[in-house]
C-alpha cells in the first residue's frame, strides 16, 4: 500500500508495535495473545476467530466463543476441504463427507484419519506432500522461537490525538 512504510513507521516510533517478518500474521497475533493476559482477537479472519477463546468480530459486531474441541475441527476440516489459505483439500471431499467422516470419532485421533485419506486420495508419497502443504497453510502457531511481544502500553496519553478513540 502507498502508505506502508510511513504508517510502519508512526506505530513502531510511537507506539512501540514490533515488526515480524519471519512468520505470518495470523501466527503473531495467536502468539502476542496468549502472551498478554486477559486478552483476545478481534478480527473478521475466520481462522483467527476459530481459535479457543471469546473473540470480536468488529464488522459483524458480534462476540464469538470457540471451545478447544471446535478449534481442532475446524482445523483438520479445513485441512480436508481446503476452503482457503491457499490450500487444495482433497477433491470432492466437502462438508457433509468430513461431517460423517469424524462422526464418532474423538478429535484427538482426527489427524490420522486426516492423514489416511490424503493417502488414500492420492497415494502415499503425493498424499504426505499435499497433506504437509495443507497443514503449513493452515496451523496457526502458538510460539515461535525469538519472537518477543512488547507489554501492552496501558496509557490515556495513547489515543489522545486519535479523536474517537477510547481505552
Amino acid at each position: 500500500p502507498k502508505m506502508w512504510e510511513f504508517t510502519k513507521q508512526c506505530f513502531i516510533k510511537k507506539h512501540g508495535a514490533i515488526e515480524v517478518n519471519e512468520i505470518e500474521v495470523d501466527d503473531a497475533v495467536n502468539i502476542a495473545r496468549l502472551q498478554i493476559e486477559n486478552s483476545f482477537i478481534c478480527a473478521i479472519d475466520s481462522d483467527l476467530l476459530g481459535l479457543e477463546g471469546t473473540h470480536y468480530n468488529w464488522k459483524k459486531g458480534l462476540w464469538i466463543t470457540c471451545t478447544k474441541e471446535e478449534e481442532i475441527t475446524k482445523f483438520w476440516k479445513d485441512m480436508i476441504t481446503g476452503t482457503h489459505n491457499n490450500t487444495k483439500g482433497i477433491s470432492g471431499r466437502g462438508k457433509k463427507y468430513v461431517e460423517k467422516l469424524f462422526h464418532n470419532i474423538k478429535p484427538e485421533d482426527y489427524e490420522v484419519i486426516v492423514k489416511e485419506e490424503f493417502i488414500k486420495h492420492f497415494g502415499k508419497e503425493v498424499g504426505l506432500i499435499e497433506y504437509n502443504k495443507n497443514y503449513t497453510c493452515l496451523k496457526i502457531l502458538d510460539s515461535y522461537e525469538g519472537i518477543e511481544f512488547p507489554k501492552p502500553i496501558k496509557s490515556p496519553d495513547l489515543y489522545a490525538e486519535t479523536p474517537g478513540m477510547v481505552e
